[in-house]
């Protein structure tokens, strides 16, 4: 939860000492604007924490305060910083991109203890207080705005030539291969004339190379790449994707009876892993259209580290830690 959920009153003034340690149930946090100072060790090994919103009054990080946060990606950071203690980010191997609401000048005032090498590979948006988005369509009030802004600087997903990015929108088979292929970078390809359907396709491509990888299999020949996926036709893709099929077909859902045999083992299994967080009102809708921000929040929900340059990394994660570098893993 944010802590903006647990102090709806905004009267804390600081997050004291080891008060999150291994807190691990916290995946996004949200310090609250009248905390002024953070202490040592307050979030440290906090090991499925992806996304903190520093308050707008802190001006101290204590040492170690978000240290081994190893699935920390991006970080609000107020203009209010001025310290940031020894190894506040130590071994956060996944962060990749910190938004700071104040000038360059701001920036390089702020003191920055020993041992914070992730703060040296991060890519720092001066002058905005939220993740960057380039979609107009996008409002920070969307449930997927988070999740979608950072996939999309991290080259998985992109919008549409007018600038939006239709979070509920639907997308076709041959867009929901193309943001797979993205994703995973796929090396085999299976032969030109595979599917009846395709031969030109702008998804070809993307499309043969989930076939030859058995993610993407087509029906009767056919690719049937510009009809609409469904929400169980996806998460099978996602699932064969990662190589993830559970042996049971068993699925607790109220309305199981319409999911198709083909979809349980991996829908179960997707299931049982927490992938899968937007049912909660016990129905899984399997023949809906599933929407591009639901595409991006299952895949967010997989992965708990994105690796995307090519170095040694030496840490411990729990869940799944993705390598997507150019320069190959």
């Amino acid at each position: 939860r944010g802590l903006g959920d647990v102090y709806k009153r905004q009267t804390l003034k600081s997050i004291q000492t080891g008060a999150f340690l291994e807190c691990n149930a916290l995946k996004e946090t949200v310090i609250p604007d009248s905390v002024e100072t953070i202490g040592d060790m307050a979030f440290a090994m906090c090991s499925r924490m992806e996304y903190a919103t520093i308050g707008k009054s802190v001006t101290t990080l204590g040492d170690g305060a978000f240290g081994y946060c190893r699935a920390l990606r991006a970080i609000i950071l107020p203009v209010s910083v001025t310290a940031i203690g020894d190894g506040a980010f130590t071994d956060c191997g996944a962060l990749r991109n910190i938004y700071y609401s104040g000038s360059e000048k701001d920036l390089a005032g702020i003191w920055v203890g020993e041992n914070n090498d992730p703060l040296l590979d991060v890519t720092v948006y001066c002058g905005v207080d939220r993740p960057v988005c380039a979609f107009s369509d996008l409002t920070e009030d969307h449930w997927a705005a988070n999740y979608i802004a950072v996939l999309n600087i991290a080259g998985i997903v992109n919008g549409y030539e007018d600038g939006t990015f239709r979070p509920d929108n639907s997308i076709t088979r041959g867009a929901f291969a193309g943001i797979l292929d993205r994703f995973l970078k796929f090396q085999s390809t299976s032969p030109a004339g595979t599917f009846s359907d395709l031969s030109g396709n702008y998804w070809e491509d993307a499309i043969l190379k989930l076939h030859a990888s058995g993610v993407y299999l087509g029906n009767n020949g056919q690719a049937l790449a510009g009809d609409t996926i469904t929400r169980q036709q996806a998460v099978t893709m996602i699932a064969r994707a990662f190589n993830i099929s559970g042996e049971s077909a068993t699925v607790y859902y109220l309305d199981a009876d319409q999911v198709a045999d083909y979809a349980k083992p991996y829908l179960a299994k997707m299931s049982d892993l927490g992938y899968i967080t937007d049912s909660s009102d016990g129905y899984f809708r399997p023949t809906d259209a599933i929407t591009r921000a639901e595409i991006v929040t299952i895949l967010d929900n997989m992965i708990e580290v994105l690796i995307q340059t090519s170095t040694t990394y030496t840490q411990d994660v729990e869940g799944t830690v993705m390598v997507n570098a150019a320069e190959g893993a």
